[in-house]
C-alpha cells in the first residue's frame, strides 16, 4: 500500500462499506461536497454547532437519523 490510488481504493471501499451498515440501520447517509444535503441531514445539522452545517466540502460522508 505504497501508493496514493492504493491507499484511496481501500479508503473507498471502506466509506462503501460504512454506508452500506449505517443505512441498513435507517440512517440517511450523504457524501459531502457534493451538493446540497437531504432534508434529514440538514435538519441534523440544525441541532448541532458543527462546521458541516457552514462548509460542506470534506469528502467524508454525513450521516443523520431521527432516533434518539
Amino acid at each position: 500500500m505504497t501508493d496514493w490510488l492504493a491507499r484511496k481504493t481501500i479508503g473507498d471501499q471502506h466509506e462503501h462499506t460504512v454506508k452500506n451498515a449505517l443505512e441498513a440501520r435507517g440512517w440517511t447517509v450523504h457524501p459531502c461536497g457534493q451538493g446540497t444535503y437531504p432534508a434529514p441531514i440538514q435538519q441534523a445539522l440544525r441541532h448541532t454547532p458543527s462546521a458541516l452545517r457552514y462548509f460542506p466540502t470534506s469528502s467524508q460522508p454525513a450521516a443523520a437519523n431521527s432516533s434518539p
